[in-house]
């Protein structure tokens, strides 16, 4: 019960840190759109604007070409009573184009402020120093909450950058009260993303030496390596190797015994690596793309989803039931893999918003169910006859037993080791393949071409003779 309560709480605190990430993001980025659609809404004033200042220019210009008035040459080309007529409107303009975004996000401070308070009172942070600004900081805004005041008192630190200072003053010196929270939560977040800023009870945001190991079972570990336990002494054998190296490449620099590369009159020449064209090759891989459908990455998703069903393996963190909209699991998976983001998958989907896939990230996306999954994407590949050509194999690549049927030693699989998807762990547990589901686009694909048969074979045969 102890382990669960405090795996429970380290979950939630990272939940509790996740939604505050998002609150105050979605801040920034919705003041920051907002200031972008006032900024183009006014557009046509900017144009008429420009053209006003350009014809002023000009008339400015002439004036002192031919030693004339100058305000006299305005007034004729543009108008003194339009000129002024514009001064606020241009002002306004102005202030729009230069506004901070912390403006913006001080509008929406009242959703900040009913979480705010609530996270700075359930977390407490910490930082390498004691005396450390942004937690004096938190410290003076929880015991205004806890007061009921409203005015921040002279001297409350403010550690975020000096043109957000400058706003939450005022030229007045009174500190305002929206734009100091919406600062500092901002500053708050910058800092427990980079690391200057932990929680000691969470597992993503915790102080970041705490996930090294201990050093007497470092020493058990690295000694079997040939590897040195103290960081400085790696370091300098890591420093004399690259010395010892560059000294080696200055002297073939000096000979000029570097193929495709010179030193001339100090600077550094490389020969660009051209590529090897292999004719047959290039008509082989032609045939081979030639037998591949062309269908959509969502298409094939789904389909993939459909043969092997790894999509049972996300499970809700909270009801432990299978994922009902696969479509949306599938996006933020896709999004995770391309780097796209899950708000530039949203905007570039259909059907799928930007809240329902940071939800489903947050309820189906974990470490257990991410492996759960690699493991079911990754063993249905021996079920297909591609894997059969030379004879049956009980495992995939990631296995212990290869598709091929070839054993893999352990010198293999830590030749292999960063090739292997870390969420599968060392040593992924093996599996029975199961001959009932084939594809029926692979089973064409193995009868109808006995070429790429015998070319995977005799490629796998060399690969197990070398």
């Amino acid at each position: 019960m102890v382990a669960t309560l405090l795996d429970l709480e380290r979950r939630l605190t990272d939940a509790a840190l996740s939604t505050a990430d998002r609150l105050i993001g979605a801040s920034f980025t919705r003041g920051k759109a907002a200031r972008e659609r006032t900024f183009v809404a006014t557009s046509r004033d900017v144009g008429r604007l420009m053209r006003l200042l350009a014809g002023t220019a000009g008339a400015v210009a002439t004036a002192m070409k031919e030693n004339g008035d100058a305000l006299a040459a305005i007034d004729a080309a543009v108008g003194l009573d339009r000129l002024i007529a514009a001064k606020p409107q241009a002002a306004e303009i102005a202030d729009v184009a230069e506004e901070d975004p912390l403006v913006r996000a001080a509008d929406r401070w009242m959703r900040l402020r009913e979480y705010g308070p609530m996270l700075i009172e359930a977390i407490d942070f910490k930082a390498a120093r004691a005396d450390d600004r942004t937690i004096a900081a938190l410290i003076a805004l929880r015991d205004l909450n806890r007061s009921g005041k409203r005015d921040l008192p002279e001297g409350t630190p403010m550690p975020f950058k000096k043109e957000w200072r400058r706003l939450v003053a005022g030229a007045d010196g009174r500190l305002d009260h929206r734009l100091f929270e919406a600062a500092l939560f901002a500053h708050l977040r910058n800092n427990w993303r980079s690391g200057d800023l932990w929680v000691e009870r969470s597992t993503h945001y915790r102080r970041f030496d705490s996930y090294l190991l201990p050093l007497d079972e470092a020493r058990t570990i690295v000694a079997p390596l040939g590897l040195p336990c103290d960081v400085d002494a790696w370091l300098a054998a890591r420093a004399e190797r690259l010395d010892r190296r560059l000294k080696r490449l200055g002297r073939h620099l000096g000979r000029g015994t570097l193929e495709g590369v010179s030193l001339r009159n100090g600077k550094l020449s490389i020969a660009p690596v051209r590529a090897e064209k292999n004719p047959e090759a290039e008509a082989l891989a032609a045939r081979i793309g030639a037998l591949m459908p062309r269908i959509r990455i969502t298409e094939l998703l789904h389909e993939v989803a459909r043969e092997t069903g790894f999509l049972s393996a996300f499970t809700n963190v909270r009801t432990q039931q299978p994922v009902e909209d696969g479509s949306a699991l599938l996006a933020v998976i896709l999004a995770d893999a391309t780097n796209l983001g899950l708000s530039r998958m949203a905007a570039a989907s259909q059907g799928v918003t930007r809240d329902q896939l940071f939800w489903t990230r947050d309820a189906f996306i974990r470490d257990e169910t991410r492996g759960e999954g690699m493991s079911k994407l990754l063993h249905p590949p021996t079920r297909y006859p591609l894997t059969r050509l030379k004879r049956r194999g009980t495992g995939s690549k990631t296995a212990d037993t290869w598709c091929d049927g070839r054993r893999e030693t352990r010198d293999e699989r830590v030749a292999l080791g960063g090739h292997l998807p870390a969420a599968l762990g060392a040593s992924p547990a093996p599996f029975e393949a199961d001959e009932n589901t084939v594809s029926p686009w692979n089973r064409g694909l193995a009868t109808r071409e006995p070429a790429l048969q015998g070319m995977v074979a005799h490629s796998r045969a060399r690969a197990q003779h070398r």
